[in-house]
């Protein structure tokens, strides 16, 4: 399953799952030397966002086989202009792979309201 985000006028599509999780992890803790967990996806901490989101797009591009010209140096610019838009298509992932249709509602709740104290 893959959702899609906009960035310059084009979509891309993006996957949030063990791929994007598991280098997103990685790339935390060479760069920032901390451990995350899943649950930090879902936090507040948006220094998890720009990696992820990078990632999932990565996944995405493969996925729906499309070449990937996005470099990770530009994933900033591209969280900048899709940051609502992307915060809302995390939980759905997570409601996909582990169905608890409860807590994904409370989170994207949580998203919700997130993203619109940032606006």
């Amino acid at each position: 399953m893959t959702e899609k985000i906009n960035y310059n006028g084009k979509e891309y599509p993006v996957k949030v799952g063990y791929y994007a999780l598991k280098h997103t992890a990685r790339e935390i803790k060479e760069t920032q030397n901390r451990e995350i967990g899943i649950m930090d996806v879902l936090s507040d901490d948006i220094t998890v966002l720009e990696p992820l989101l990078f990632h999932s797009m990565v996944m995405g591009a493969r996925l729906e086989k499309q070449i990937f010209e996005i470099e990770r140096k530009d994933a900033e610019y591209v969280l900048d202009e899709c940051l609502p838009e992307f915060m809302r298509l995390i939980p759905k992932f997570f409601k996909a792979n582990f169905g608890n249709e409860e807590e994904t509602k409370k989170e994207e709740a949580k998203l919700e309201a997130t993203t619109e104290e940032k606006k």
